[in-house]
């Protein structure tokens, strides 16, 4: 019998085929040729031939003879059977045995990506690869029980089919734990990248609002102050989104340096440095909104001040001038006592001073506080100090201007009494000589008529 049982799975096809091809002429020629020699032989025995003795030893050896082909046939045919299952076991047990081979070289690779992007792309990929590996994992598992089912069956491969399967578990094995690694390359490759975006995240929120935080405008009135201090809380949510990612990549730097301390060298002065720079940030951020919130205060109790300026400043200037209309006034008298009437009103304009001079007064401190907290202009009047001032003292003038026209207006009038006096006494002087002496004229002529 043959001992060639194929190489492959081709070849033992083709040998299957070709000892159907025999089985079936064996076949044929025990249903033909040999029943009829068998027959022959019988009905030469049966009728009595001489050889009767030697044609039955004739029969029986040809029917044993017979029985070896078919025996050593059917056994040809359970070999090459067994040999088919086994090349076919071969064939997938060699295909996951290659692919593992192929994967295993991939794996092996140090490149973990360049970039974040990189890196995403190839952890995504494993992904894929895992899903893969545990796609091939069930076909090794059913390679093996087919392995198994061969060796149950007696295969004359058994101690090969369990070599391959040896073989093929490590190999999976190995694979997996490459895999395994891969995984946690490509994950710690992928934290220290987002690590270090984040930190430029960070760092560049910081850059791009520096100049914000940093400014020396804290408003130049209550409403420009206000807009300031709005805008800082409007800003407030930006940076507690931002403190959060500072958290976060305090966390991130302690659980890359965890997993490998040799990151600590690059991880953990980046780390320190984004917090440093973050810190310092904080402080000027809060520095800035003190300042506006101080300067905010300032500005109201200064606008309190400009108000209160304001209606002193109202007050006054109506006092100041109704009393310029009054003492502007022309003196219209034609007596002392007119006159006197005159000064005991204005008399009432100067004891009134007492009010007006307080409101100057506390304009003039008002007008000092308002400076100190460096208000230029108020915003509720156009009169300045100055303006106030020189009205007060023109105001004061007047009245003075005022008081000494009135005394002397009583000198006026006091002559012009004295004047008037002396008239009339010259007056009357000269009409009693008038008198008299038309009395006398006309006594001359009574006498001069009577004589005539």
């Amino acid at each position: 019998m043959s001992t060639d049982l194929g190489k492959d799975i081709l070849s033992t096809q083709k040998l299957i085929a070709k000892h159907g091809i025999f089985e079936s002429e064996l076949e044929a020629y025990e249903n033909g040729d040999f029943a009829e020699i068998k027959s022959n032989g019988t009905t030469l025995i049966k009728e009595g031939n001489f050889a009767a003795p030697q044609i039955q030893d004739t029969i029986t050896d040809l029917e044993q003879d017979f029985s070896n082909l078919k025996e050593l046939s059917s056994t040809r045919a359970k070999l090459l059977d067994d040999s088919l299952k086994y090349f076919e076991y071969k064939g997938g047990d060699g295909d996951e045995e290659r692919w593992i081979d192929q994967q295993i070289k991939i794996l092996e690779t140090d490149l973990v990506g360049e970039s974040l992007s990189s890196s995403k792309a190839l952890l995504r990929k494993h992904e894929t690869f895992i899903i893969e590996l545990d796609s091939h994992g069930h076909r090794v598992k059913a390679v093996n029980q087919l392995g198994d089912k061969l060796i149950s069956q007696g295969s004359s491969h058994s101690d090969d089919i369990r070599a391959s399967q040896e073989s093929l578990e490590s190999k999976l094995e190995t694979l997996k734990k490459l895999a395994e690694k891969r995984r946690l390359d490509l994950e710690a490759a992928l934290q220290k990248h987002t690590f270090n975006k984040d930190a430029e995240s960070i760092e560049k929120f910081i850059r791009d609002n520096d100049e914000f935080v940093s400014s020396t405008n804290y408003g130049d009135n209550v409403g420009s102050s206000q807009h300031l201090l709005e805008e800082l809380e409007l800003f407030k949510p930006k940076v507690e989104s931002v403190s959060l990612q500072v958290s976060n990549l305090v966390s991130s730097k302690d659980s890359i340096i965890k997993e490998d301390p040799q990151d600590k060298a690059e991880v953990g002065p980046r780390c320190e440095q984004v917090l440093t720079s973050w810190n310092a940030f904080l402080e000027k951020e809060n520095k800035r909104k003190e300042k506006v919130t101080e300067q905010l205060e300032k500005f109201k109790a200064a606008d309190v001040k400009c108000l209160s300026f304001a209606e002193k400043v109202i007050t006054l200037n109506n006092w100041i001038e109704n009393t310029e209309e009054d003492v502007s006034e022309p003196i219209m008298a034609h007596s002392v006592q007119e006159v006197r009437d005159l000064q005991q009103s204005h008399d009432v304009v100067q004891s009134n001073l007492e009010e007006p001079s307080t409101d100057f007064e506390t304009i003039t401190q008002l007008d000092l506080e308002i400076k100190k907290l460096g208000i230029k202009q108020n915003p509720y009047t156009p009169y300045t100090s100055k303006i106030v001032e020189e009205k007060w003292n023109n105001v004061l003038n007047m009245i003075e201007d005022r008081n000494d026209m009135l005394m002397k207006e009583v000198d006026r009038q006091k002559k012009n009494d004295e004047l008037r006096k002396e008239f009339a006494d010259r007056a009357n002087k000269h009409h009693d000589w008038i008198t008299q002496t038309r009395a006398a004229i006309l006594n001359v002529l009574f006498f001069f008529l009577l004589f005539l």
